[in-house]
């Protein structure tokens, strides 16, 4: 029962955490550093998916940025992809070790679509396990690959995103301990 709460917190949390981020991505457009033509070219940074069959390509603002985390010693991964103002998806990946499949207890996604800040329980889905993700390759500044997963909101309605797939730009944090 514990655990179980502590899921919920959990997600609660990153969904707090996501529309904070969406919120502030939503007022500006960032520039990426393209200093050099290799691999490594943010320029194409972008996310798309299948929202119930309807394609969705998040190239709002950032488009898709992640950002890798090292906390004592734990490394995890949030990828964001945002459509629009108030429309994005989050993926995040707990103890990320590099390029693989993760699945079930190992990712948290999260789609929000907020046009009315009054119905954020029937707006925001998070998944119940069951998603998967595949990362295919990851540099100092680019993290590529796919993903899907099956959503609901506090009601129990469920949507379901397919055929996902990212690149992201790649911001790599240490927090000290």
């Amino acid at each position: 029962m514990k655990i179980n709460n502590l899921m919920k917190i959990s997600k609660s949390a990153l969904l707090i955490l996501t529309f904070f981020i969406l919120s502030l991505s939503s007022c500006q457009k960032f520039a990426y550093d393209n200093d050099d033509e290799t691999d490594n070219d943010t320029s194409s940074a972008g996310m798309t998916f299948k929202l119930d069959g309807t394609s969705k390509k998040a190239n709002y603002g950032a488009g898709a940025i992640a950002q890798q985390i090292t906390f004592a010693g734990i490394n995890s991964v949030q990828i964001i992809g945002q459509v629009s103002e108030v429309e994005g998806v989050t993926i995040m990946i707990s103890e990320f070790k590099g390029v693989g499949d993760y699945v079930d207890d190992d990712l948290i996604f999260v789609y929000l679509k907020n046009n009315d800040p009054n119905q954020n329980d029937r707006n925001a889905y998070s998944d119940k396990g069951g998603g998967k993700v595949k990362i295919t390759s990851i540099t100092d500044k680019l993290i590529k690959g796919s993903f899907q997963f099956t959503g609901y909101n506090s009601f129990d309605q469920a949507i379901v995103v397919s055929e996902g797939k990212f690149e992201a730009k790649l911001i790599v944090t240490a927090v000290p301990i």
